[in-house]
């Protein structure tokens, strides 16, 4: 026996050869009883309806959180806001892409260190009032042409990625697993 030589130097009558083995076979016989399952088991419990239905909102919100206006129209808001050089676009364009590549970093690494619902408040919160600085700025240097508020749209535009990070980067894919810490589920 196999378990006997890698877990107690060959002696296969060992307690805890014999444990692992009891162990081994319970997790087998429950593979193999969950194999039977279908589909629409897993939807038979209040519990598991909760999961589908934030499964399905954290997918759907992840892709309306407003990440693409940024991205295929940075050029148009840019120049909306006085940045016309090519190359100054690609500089600020660079800069916002390094400056999202940190702060995702960070933020995944800070996942696991608060509550989950509060990051997403936090998140979509913020992306909230970013959005609204950012669409308030533009117009103001749009109809006035101050550069303060061609300056706030570049700020709203680096704010946002932080907060997308929060909520979107990382958490997303954490939030259907259980938290190892179960006060901060």
């Amino acid at each position: 026996m196999l378990i006997g030589r890698w877990y107690s130097e060959g002696d296969v009558n060992s307690e805890f050869v014999k444990a692992e083995f009891a162990q081994i076979q319970a997790a087998i016989t429950l593979e193999q009883e969950n194999k039977r399952m279908t589909w629409g088991q897993y939807f038979t419990t209040a519990a598991n309806h909760r999961r589908a239905v934030i499964a399905l909102c954290v997918g759907v919100f992840t892709q309306w959180s407003g990440n693409n206006p940024l991205s295929f129209y940075l050029s148009k808001i840019l120049n909306q806001v006085g940045i016309t050089s090519p190359r100054q676009q690609n500089v600020f364009n660079l800069g916002n892409t390094c400056w999202g590549f940190c702060n995702a970093v960070f933020m995944a690494l800070m996942v696991q260190r608060f509550k989950r619902r509060t990051m997403y408040l936090t998140c979509i919160t913020g992306i909230l009032c970013v959005y609204i600085m950012l669409t308030v700025s533009a117009a103001q240097f749009a109809q006035t042409g101050v550069k303060s508020a061609g300056t706030t749209t570049l700020v709203a535009i680096f704010l946002y990625s932080p907060l997308y990070n929060m909520g979107f980067n990382a958490l997303t894919y954490s939030v259907l697993t259980p938290s190892r810490n179960p006060t901060l589920s």
